[in-house]
């Protein structure tokens, strides 16, 4: 199930490269690795690979949570439309 998901989040997941935020991030990084020597950008580099990789976990968590509760919630409103329909 949780493949499928995976998919499903994928499918709708658009990176906006025009978010201001984005654009920030690309011109901090792009000012401190001037400033660094070549072992320290490999620090940043690293720690922003750790970043990305941290934040496509918490996002798919979060998908799937959100999609269970869905599933939960469906599934009581059918077993309440069913006792209000006898």
């Amino acid at each position: 199930m949780d493949t499928i998901l995976e998919q499903l989040l994928s499918q709708y997941t658009v990176k906006d490269k025009d978010n201001p935020l984005e654009q920030e991030i690309t011109q901090c990084h792009q000012t401190l690795i001037q400033h660094l020597s070549k072992a320290d950008r490999r620090v940043v580099l690293r720690i922003m690979d750790c970043y990305g990789h941290l934040e496509c976990q918490c996002t798919l968590k979060a998908f799937q949570t959100g999609f269970y509760l869905a599933w939960k919630l469906s599934q009581e409103l059918h077993a309440f439309e069913g006792t209000c329909n006898q």
